[in-house]
Protein backbone atom coordinates (compact mmCIF):
# COMPACT_ATOMS: atom_id res chain seq x y z
CA UNK A 1 0.00 0.00 0.00
CA UNK A 2 3.21 2.35 0.87
CA UNK A 3 4.51 1.96 -2.48
CA UNK A 4 1.11 2.19 -4.29
CA UNK A 5 0.81 6.31 -2.40
CA UNK A 6 4.42 6.57 -3.37
CA UNK A 7 3.97 6.12 -7.04
CA UNK A 8 0.46 8.01 -7.32
CA UNK A 9 2.44 10.64 -4.89
CA UNK A 10 5.33 10.69 -7.94
CA UNK A 11 2.92 10.48 -10.61
CA UNK A 12 1.41 13.57 -9.68
CA UNK A 13 3.77 15.73 -8.84
CA UNK A 14 5.39 14.59 -12.43
CA UNK A 15 2.15 15.47 -14.45
CA UNK A 16 2.19 18.72 -12.47
CA UNK A 17 5.40 20.16 -13.24
CA UNK A 18 5.00 22.27 -16.92
CA UNK A 19 2.46 24.20 -14.51
CA UNK A 20 4.81 25.26 -11.34
CA UNK A 21 5.58 28.82 -11.44
CA UNK A 22 9.18 29.57 -11.53
CA UNK A 23 10.91 31.29 -9.00
CA UNK A 24 13.53 34.20 -9.85
CA UNK A 25 15.67 36.37 -6.57
CA UNK A 26 14.10 39.20 -6.59
CA UNK A 27 15.68 42.35 -5.73
CA UNK A 28 15.41 44.95 -2.97
CA UNK A 29 12.21 46.60 -2.33
CA UNK A 30 10.30 44.93 -5.22
CA UNK A 31 7.37 43.66 -3.32
CA UNK A 32 6.70 47.43 -2.61
CA UNK A 33 7.11 48.59 -6.31
CA UNK A 34 5.34 45.36 -7.22
CA UNK A 35 2.26 46.81 -5.17
CA UNK A 36 2.41 49.94 -6.25
CA UNK A 37 2.40 49.01 -10.03
CA UNK A 38 0.21 45.64 -9.71
CA UNK A 39 -2.29 46.70 -6.98
CA UNK A 40 -2.25 50.26 -6.85
CA UNK A 41 -2.07 51.25 -10.41
CA UNK A 42 -3.21 48.13 -12.65
CA UNK A 43 -6.29 47.84 -9.93
CA UNK A 44 -4.91 43.91 -9.69
CA UNK A 45 -5.56 41.72 -7.11
CA UNK A 46 -4.41 38.20 -8.08
CA UNK A 47 -0.76 37.44 -8.16
CA UNK A 48 1.36 38.91 -11.04
CA UNK A 49 3.81 36.94 -12.70
CA UNK A 50 7.53 36.14 -11.54
CA UNK A 51 10.18 38.56 -12.80
CA UNK A 52 13.20 37.69 -14.40
CA UNK A 53 15.80 40.39 -13.71
CA UNK A 54 18.59 39.88 -16.19
CA UNK A 55 21.93 41.68 -15.68
CA UNK A 56 25.73 41.60 -16.18
CA UNK A 57 26.42 39.20 -19.53
CA UNK A 58 22.62 38.81 -19.92
CA UNK A 59 22.64 42.12 -21.71
CA UNK A 60 24.24 41.61 -24.84
CA UNK A 61 23.35 44.49 -26.79
CA UNK A 62 22.45 48.11 -27.02
CA UNK A 63 26.25 48.65 -24.95
CA UNK A 64 25.04 46.41 -21.93
CA UNK A 65 21.76 47.96 -21.74
CA UNK A 66 19.55 45.55 -23.52
CA UNK A 67 19.40 41.70 -24.18
CA UNK A 68 18.35 40.16 -27.50
CA UNK A 69 14.80 38.70 -28.16
CA UNK A 70 15.47 35.41 -29.85
CA UNK A 71 11.93 34.68 -31.03
CA UNK A 72 12.27 37.89 -33.36
CA UNK A 73 13.64 37.59 -36.43
CA UNK A 74 16.01 38.81 -37.04
CA UNK A 75 16.60 39.32 -33.12
CA UNK A 76 16.33 42.84 -31.80
CA UNK A 77 17.37 44.51 -28.72
CA UNK A 78 14.87 44.38 -25.73
CA UNK A 79 15.23 45.52 -22.43
CA UNK A 80 11.91 43.45 -21.12
CA UNK A 81 9.92 40.61 -22.42
CA UNK A 82 6.24 39.11 -21.59
CA UNK A 83 6.23 35.44 -21.67
CA UNK A 84 2.27 34.50 -21.73
CA UNK A 85 2.61 30.75 -22.10
CA UNK A 86 2.70 28.88 -19.10
CA UNK A 87 4.20 29.02 -16.85
CA UNK A 88 3.54 32.66 -17.44
CA UNK A 89 6.61 35.34 -16.53
CA UNK A 90 8.22 38.39 -17.13
CA UNK A 91 11.69 39.13 -17.79
CA UNK A 92 13.45 42.90 -17.42
CA UNK A 93 16.88 43.91 -17.51
CA UNK A 94 18.32 45.76 -14.39
CA UNK A 95 18.07 49.14 -13.88
CA UNK A 96 18.75 51.80 -11.89
CA UNK A 97 15.58 52.16 -10.59
CA UNK A 98 12.30 50.46 -10.96
CA UNK A 99 10.67 53.11 -12.90
CA UNK A 100 13.52 53.41 -15.25
CA UNK A 101 13.25 49.79 -16.36
CA UNK A 102 10.91 47.81 -18.12
CA UNK A 103 8.99 46.60 -14.95
CA UNK A 104 5.97 48.41 -15.22
CA UNK A 105 5.46 47.45 -18.88
CA UNK A 106 6.11 43.65 -18.88
CA UNK A 107 3.47 43.52 -16.03
CA UNK A 108 0.99 46.15 -18.09
CA UNK A 109 1.13 43.23 -20.84
CA UNK A 110 0.08 40.89 -18.24
CA UNK A 111 -2.40 42.62 -17.07
CA UNK A 112 -3.59 43.68 -20.45
CA UNK A 113 -3.63 39.97 -20.96
CA UNK A 114 -5.43 38.68 -18.48
CA UNK A 115 -7.94 41.51 -18.79
CA UNK A 116 -8.50 41.53 -22.73
CA UNK A 117 -6.98 37.78 -23.68
CA UNK A 118 -5.02 40.03 -25.84
CA UNK A 119 -1.30 41.09 -24.58
CA UNK A 120 -0.90 44.01 -26.86
CA UNK A 121 2.39 43.40 -28.13
CA UNK A 122 2.16 46.05 -30.79
CA UNK A 123 1.72 48.43 -27.97
CA UNK A 124 -1.80 50.07 -29.20
CA UNK A 125 -3.71 49.55 -25.93
CA UNK A 126 -4.52 51.30 -22.50
CA UNK A 127 -1.16 50.28 -21.27
CA UNK A 128 0.94 52.26 -23.95
CA UNK A 129 -1.04 55.36 -24.75
CA UNK A 130 0.51 58.75 -24.18
CA UNK A 131 -0.73 58.92 -20.14
CA UNK A 132 -1.42 55.26 -19.73
CA UNK A 133 -0.85 52.94 -17.31
CA UNK A 134 2.56 52.24 -18.05
CA UNK A 135 3.24 56.28 -17.79
CA UNK A 136 1.09 56.46 -14.33
CA UNK A 137 2.63 53.38 -12.65
CA UNK A 138 6.22 54.68 -14.14
CA UNK A 139 5.47 58.09 -12.34
CA UNK A 140 4.39 56.65 -9.35
CA UNK A 141 7.15 54.34 -8.91
CA UNK A 142 9.50 57.72 -9.27
CA UNK A 143 7.34 59.79 -6.91
CA UNK A 144 7.59 56.91 -3.98
CA UNK A 145 11.23 56.82 -4.29
CA UNK A 146 11.54 59.99 -4.56
CA UNK A 147 9.63 60.82 -1.48
CA UNK A 148 11.09 58.00 0.18
CA UNK A 149 8.35 55.42 0.69
CA UNK A 150 9.84 53.18 -2.04
CA UNK A 151 13.36 52.23 -0.84
CA UNK A 152 16.10 54.22 -2.79
CA UNK A 153 18.14 52.23 -5.89
CA UNK A 154 21.53 52.16 -5.65
CA UNK A 155 21.94 53.57 -8.90
CA UNK A 156 20.68 56.91 -9.52
CA UNK A 157 19.74 59.70 -12.31
CA UNK A 158 17.64 59.58 -15.27
CA UNK A 159 19.08 57.95 -18.27
CA UNK A 160 21.83 56.05 -16.27
CA UNK A 161 22.22 53.87 -18.71
CA UNK A 162 21.00 54.83 -21.52
CA UNK A 163 16.84 54.55 -21.15
CA UNK A 164 15.63 58.03 -22.12
CA UNK A 165 12.12 57.48 -21.52
CA UNK A 166 11.86 59.17 -18.29
CA UNK A 167 8.39 60.35 -16.88
CA UNK A 168 7.92 63.64 -14.80
CA UNK A 169 5.96 63.56 -12.07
Amino acid sequence: MKTIVTLLVLVFAVGCGDNLIPVYPQLPCQDQATTIVWNDTYGRTDQPPPVQWLSGAELDCDNGTKFLDHTDNPPTCVDGLYWPDMPEKVQAAVYPTFWQSAFAAELCHSHWDRTTGDPDTAHGGDCFVQGGLVFQAETALRIAEETGTLCPSTITGCGATGRDRCPEP
